[in-house]
Formats: structure tokens, C-alpha cells, sequence
């Protein structure tokens, strides 16, 4: 029998939810973990994925461009994280330097703020066209899997995609659904996130049992969660810009030439 599990393992809160990790290597990160109802049947538009692609670009007026340029985070990454048939979830991850460890409150308002312009901007059409553009290309050119390596990938996939499309479907965006986007987008609120804040010098209060990592969960400051909530638009974070240098055509052109071998001895 199927096993289900509600899409809300994780309630709505009005308090700031802060998970503090001990780390063994001297590391510092940030993750904002948001849980979302399940996203494994929006495939062909691949909402979260369009969202890991804005919050996760690196150019001119983008989020991360913008933490580099305050030394507060070295690196960024977003997209969907768990995923199963009954749940999903978002996460943005950071990589903090030690100003962005001491200011960790300020690097999540400059995520709100980026997801405000988002709200504000919705999902471009040309966006949506390079995304899908990008992924008919690697999907073109990746190494597809054979034997049973091929049956092990097809026998997981199966669970979630039509039989007669398991080979494409999983790989390439078809369908331009803003409203899809819209709804996944509206649902990363502060009420609605978990932060991981992980590190070799956070306070801990906890152990846990089997491996021995320290940690603390904090519940507080209802005033971070509004102001986060409420936050406004910065004209330093933008939209990346249209790539003009994605190819139209990735056809080989005919050689017209001639060639002479030359033989040496």
C-alpha cells in the first residue's frame, strides 16, 4: 500500500524558526528551506526549477551579485529540494562569509527582497524561453545512461512520468505555465520557511541521539518574519538580461573545402 504524508510536516508560523547546526569543517552556510504540496505533476513547466534559475542566477543585478558586493556570501544555490508524491520543497542555500555569518538576519531580508521583485515582475516570456532552450540542449548532448545503469534511472522514473515518455519528459520544459510559477512563488513566505544556519561556532543546545550533532531550534522574533514579509522592492536586484549568446542552431554546417593529406615520413 502507498504510503502518503501531508504536504504540511511543517506549519505556518508567525515566529521566526531558526535551526542552528554545529559544524565539524569550517564551513558557514545559510539554508532556507520552504515546504511546498507536491510539484512532481508540473513537470512540463518545471516551476521550481524557473525559480532555481532567478534566484540562483550569478550576473548584473542579481541576488547573489549583490550579497558578494556587501561580503556577505561567497556562493548561492536554489531549487527544489525533497520531493516525493506527497510533498515537495524549495531551498535556497548560501554560503556565508564570516560578515554574512554575524549578519545571517540581513542576508534572508535580501532574499525576500529579491523574491518581492519576482512577485512584482512575474515569469518573463523570454525566461521561460531560454530555460527551455537550455534544457533541450543538455538533454541533447548528456550522456545517456545504458544497461543497467538505464533500467535502475527508468525503474525510478516510472513512479512519477508516463511510461512512453520517460525519456523526455523529466529533461525538457514544454509548457509556459505563470500561474503555476505564481503559486509556488507566492508560497515562499517567511511563515513558511525554516532556517538552517550551520557553522563551527553557533550556540547548540541539543545532541543528537545516533550521530552526535549539536544543534538548537529557536523559536522567535515575530517582528523579523513581518518585516520580512514586507519587504520592498531594491533597485539594485534585477531580472537577468536576455543571453544573446544562446545558439538558434546546433546543426554541424556541411565543409565545403578540400582537404590535402600530406604524408611525412
Amino acid at each position: 500500500q502507498e504510503i502518503r504524508v501531508s504536504a504540511k510536516y511543517m506549519k505556518r508560523d508567525p515566529r521566526f524558526r531558526l535551526m542552528r547546526i554545529k559544524t565539524i569543517k569550517d564551513s558557514r552556510s545559510l539554508t532556507l528551506m520552504f515546504p511546498l504540496s507536491r510539484t512532481l505533476h508540473y513537470y512540463k513547466s518545471q516551476p521550481l526549477g524557473m525559480l532555481g534559475f532567478l534566484l540562483g542566477h550569478e550576473g548584473k543585478g542579481s541576488l547573489l551579485s549583490l550579497l558578494k558586493r556587501e561580503n556577505l556570501a561567497a556562493g548561492l544555490s536554489a531549487g527544489g529540494g525533497d520531493s516525493n508524491k506527497s510533498f515537495s520543497s524549495f531551498d535556497v542555500k548560501i554560503q556565508l562569509t564570516p560578515k554574512g555569518l554575524r549578519n545571517y538576519t540581513k542576508v534572508i531580508r535580501r532574499v525576500f527582497q529579491y523574491l518581492r521583485l519576482l512577485r512584482e515582475t512575474g515569469l518573463p516570456r523570454y525566461i521561460y524561453e531560454e530555460v527551455k532552450l537550455m534544457s533541450e540542449i543538455d538533454y541533447k548532448f548528456a550522456e545517456k545512461p545504458e544497461g543497467t545503469s538505464l533500467v535502475n534511472v527508468f525503474s525510478t522514473l516510472m513512479m512519477y512520468y508516463p511510461m512512453r515518455k520517460l525519456e523526455v519528459d523529466p529533461y525538457i520544459i514544454t509548457e509556459f505555465k505563470p500561474r503555476i510559477f505564481d503559486s509556488m512563488l507566492y508560497s515562499l513566505t517567511p511563515e513558511n520557511m525554516l532556517a538552517i544556519l550551520a557553522a563551527r561556532d553557533v550556540k547548540t543546545t541539543e545532541k543528537e541521539e545516533y550521530y552526535g550533532v549539536e544543534y538548537s531550534l529557536t523559536y522567535s522574533n515575530p517582528k523579523w518574519v513581518k518585516n520580512w514579509r514586507n519587504s520592498k522592492k531594491l533597485s539594485a536586484l534585477k531580472l537577468p538580461e536576455p543571453n544573446p549568446f544562446l545558439p538558434e542552431n546546433l546543426g554541424v554546417l556541411p565543409f565545403e573545402g578540400t582537404v590535402q593529406l600530406t604524408h611525412q615520413s
